[in-house]
């Protein structure tokens, strides 16, 4: 069977300008992987993996709406 294709991510240029400087420093430029929605799919799960000096973070239950597709 194949493996499905990943679903890559980033912030969108909204939230990361709602987001302190520290914050939007640590996701700027940076795609992340959709990893689960809850049960009504408001929210996902995304983790970002490490990214040069950048170490890996997983966030839970972020909003959609924070969120764009990004095309490889």
């Amino acid at each position: 069977m194949p493996k499905a294709k990943a679903i890559l991510v980033s912030f969108t240029a909204e939230r990361l300008q709602a987001l302190d400087d520290r914050s939007a420093r640590q996701y700027r430029d940076r795609t992340g992987i959709l990893l689960a929605a809850t049960s009504k799919g408001n929210h996902v799960c995304v983790e970002f993996p490490p990214d040069g000096e950048r170490k890996p973070v997983r966030l839970e239950r972020v909003p959609r709406e924070y969120l764009q597709v990004v095309d490889v």
